[in-house]
């Protein structure tokens, strides 16, 4: 009898294993391939969700929504921290101009227009002169929201600002995947949908 329980437990331990992957393993869209985890300030992220951004019939970006654990629900996904949105440039068409009013849009809609009190528009200007007047297909932009509520962006692995307004990392990641995102489709494949 010990034996056979011994043996049932081998076959569970092996099948809980084969079937305990991760939920999201690497992902390609748009021609870009998102890791299933990466390793941010210590502390390892999966791939949530993968998907890309269309405007006016152009692929403008893939991006990739990392978190500590995979899930398909917004409210959690919105709420566990630390967070990372990474985007990589699939177009030649966007430029400083366009990241600039982008990131009003996304910002505006993500934090709610009645919600933006003096810092946050002064961090949200900030915010948009922090990029280079030319921005390269394939450039990585890190959208990194911490345990503390800061939001850091990087560019290719370095640092453009961080903002310890904890509106400016929630706001950053509703533009994504909130109520009003920019693009609903793109918030299903980050949702993992």
């Amino acid at each position: 009898m010990n034996k056979n329980l011994s043996k049932m437990t081998k076959v569970l331990l092996v099948g809980a294993t084969l079937f305990s992957a991760p939920v999201f393993a690497e992902m390609t869209v748009g021609g870009v391939k998102f890791g299933d985890s990466i390793e941010i300030d210590g502390m390892g992220l999966a791939l949530n969700g993968a998907g890309v951004r269309h405007k006016l019939f152009l692929e403008v970006y893939a991006a990739g929504m990392y978190l500590p654990e995979a899930t398909s629900n917004q409210q959690v996904a919105l709420s566990v921290r630390p967070a990372l949105i990474r985007l990589v440039i699939t177009s030649k068409l966007v430029n400083q101009a366009r990241i600039a009013e982008a990131i009003d849009e996304g910002l505006t809609s993500g934090i709610g227009k009645d919600n933006i009190d003096a810092q946050t528009a002064n961090d949200i200007q900030t915010l948009r002169g922090l990029f280079p007047s030319s921005i390269s297909k394939g450039s990585v932009l890190d959208f990194y929201v911490g345990a503390d509520e800061s939001l850091t962006i990087r560019l290719d692995g370095q640092e453009l600002g961080r903002f310890s307004n904890p509106k400016m990392g929630l706001g950053t990641l509703r533009s994504w995947i909130g109520d009003n995102p920019v693009e609903a489709k793109l918030k299903s494949g980050l949702l993992g949908n």
